[in-house]
Parts: structure tokens; sequence; C-alpha cells
């Protein structure tokens, strides 16, 4: 046995919404993204290992290569591997302490522990300091994972963080804007659906630019953006609501009129909403909704109100959740 290293990645849930790209083979963004780092996590344990291949396991389930939630992680480490120049094979043990491939972006937090893990074991690093010793900054690692899932950038520092796109693909950059200290939101999952999406992210993606709504939704977002920015700083729930709504409706009218048309939300989803905007109106309730690419609503509201959040969720499965303080790392030895 070698030595295991272990990073803990938080997923996030995106404010101002990354959908689509400039260019696909560099994970180069149409627009800048703003999101709120969750306290959810993607743990993932990584070993040096004399096998052929590299082997993945998730949730205690060995994958062959070809099974369909393997080959993504697969072809990605062994692109991270061929492009820093790492031989060695690894023992990957991966899960979540959420649901996967449901719209609560999986995809940020497994990517991003699979890149601070396998860094970790292949640099024999136990921490950040370390891995920032040998060259790898947390923004260059930030960096890296962002091949294999664009939001896994965003998911390396807690609190509220935004990925700017800058004016080509090697001036992108991502930040921490507030810490997970600046505010006290909550994140109530309302799980409509766990069944793994029919059309991954990745492949949405590639279909924004055929909507007809994309282009206008561009010109607009520079604004939002700035909006949502000082609203967050204000800490004022009710500018930040109506733009939540706002942006995250518009980004799903974008995917209904791509095509062909990328339907995430069923009926369950409107019914949902339709609920919630009929309780706010009635009891003046401070909470509201975005979605990510997926069935399942992210309601938002203070953590003074989650009692007054309850009654809307009595019922149904939800994961409640704060601001997550971002990634771990540390080391087992043998």
């Amino acid at each position: 046995m070698t030595d295991t290293y272990i990073a803990k990645v938080p997923t996030n849930i995106a404010f101002l919404k990354y959908w689509g790209k400039s260019n696909e083979r560099e994970q180069w963004p149409a627009n800048d993204s703003l999101s709120m780092t969750l306290d959810l996590y993607t743990e993932t344990l990584v070993q040096v290992w004399e096998g052929p291949e590299h082997c993945f396991s998730f949730a205690g389930l060995e994958l062959p290569p070809d099974a369909p939630f393997a080959q993504k992680p697969l072809m990605y480490l062994d692109f991270l591997g061929k492009n820093l120049g790492f031989k060695e094979k690894l023992f990957i043990r991966s899960h979540n302490d959420f649901p996967a491939s449901c719209g609560i972006a999986s995809s940020a937090s497994g990517l991003g522990a699979l890149t601070l893990s396998a860094l970790a074991c292949w640099t024999r690093s136990d921490s950040f300091e370390a891995l920032e010793e040998k060259g790898y900054t947390r923004g260059a690692i930030a960096s890296l994972a962002r091949y294999g899932s664009g939001s896994a950038c965003r998911s390396f520092w807690g609190g509220f963080v935004r990925w700017y796109r800058g004016v080509s693909v090697d001036q992108q950059t991502v930040s921490q804007i507030f810490p997970a200290t600046h505010w006290a939101l909550r994140d109530r999952i309302v799980i409509l659906s766990a069944e793994r999406k029919s059309l991954s992210s990745t492949d949405g993606h590639k279909l924004a630019w055929t909507s007809p709504l994309f282009a206008k939704r561009l010109a607009v977002l520079e604004e939002r953006g700035k909006r949502i920015e000082d609203a967050l700083a204000r800490k004022d729930l009710s500018r930040l609501g109506p733009l939540l709504e706002e942006e995250a409706l518009e980004m799903h009218e974008v995917m209904k009129q791509s095509r062909p048309p990328c339907v995430y939300l069923g009926e369950d989803t409107h019914r949902f909403l339709d609920t919630l905007r009929k309780v706010r109106q009635q009891e003046h309730l401070a909470c509201y909704f975005t979605l990510d690419a997926g069935p399942n609503v992210h309601l938002i509201y203070e953590e003074k109100d989650s009692r007054n959040v309850d009654p809307l969720t009595k019922g149904l499965r939800y994961l409640d959740v704060g601001v997550g303080a971002g990634p771990q790392l540390s080391c087992k030895q043998r």
C-alpha cells in the first residue's frame, strides 16, 4: 500500500450562470459567472498503484473503464497526466454526500476533487502549501480543473466566487469576491428528481449557440453580474432574489429554444415554483429560487428565515446547506 491523498472539494451553485462556451477545447466560457460555494462535498481518495491503467471506484463500486460514469473522469485523468508529464497510474475512490448527475453541480466537485487528489498524489504533496512549493498554486489547480468541468474552477474557494471570462482564453481568472463568513445565506435544494440527466451539461453547452435567445442573453449579462455582485455586497436579498430568478429562468429559456431543445425542467419543477410564488406573496416569505441544469430547485434565503421555509418543503426530499468554506487536502500515510 502507498500513501493515500484525500481531497474534499465542494460543489457550488451559480447565481450568474455559466452556459455556453466561446472555445470548447480550451473551456473558455461565453460569459463571466458568479457562484456561491456550498457545504456539500465530493471526497476523493487516491493512491499510486501498479495496474496497467487507472482504476476508478465511485460510491464503493469499482467501475470498468467503459462505464458511462467512469469515462469522463478517466479521460480527464489521462489528459492531466499527459499534459503535466506524470506517468504513474492511480487508484481512485470517490463518493459524494449528495446525489450525482441531477443538477447539483456534481461535476464541479467531482472533477475538482479528482484534480486536487491526483496532483497531490503525483507530487507527494499533503497540503496546498506543499503543492504551491512545487509550482501548483490554487489558481493554477483551478485552471486545470476547468478542463475537466468548467464550473469546477469556482469550487476552489469558499464563499462567493467569480469566474472572469477575460478577453482571451489565457486571460480568464477565478477569485473569491466575498468569504464564506460574509453572509449567512442558506440553499435548500429541493430534490424533485434524483434521476441521472437525460442530457449532460457538457452536451447542453454545445447547443447554447443554436438558440435564437443566446446572443440577447449575452448582451445583458455584464450589467446583471454587476447588480448581483452589488446585492451580495449589500447583503440585500430583496434585490438579489429577483435577479437570481430572472437569471435562472432566462438560462432555461435559452435551453428550451436550442436546436434540438434542451429541457431539464419537468412538471414537478413548474408546480413547485408556482407554489413558492403563491406562498411568498401570501406569507411575505423572503425566499427565492435559482436552478441549475436539472429539475431540482435551489431555495435561497437567510439563515434566520429557515423556520419560515419549512412549511414550503414539508413532505419533500431536500438538502439544507449553507455557504461552504472551500476545499480540503490531507494525506493518510501507509
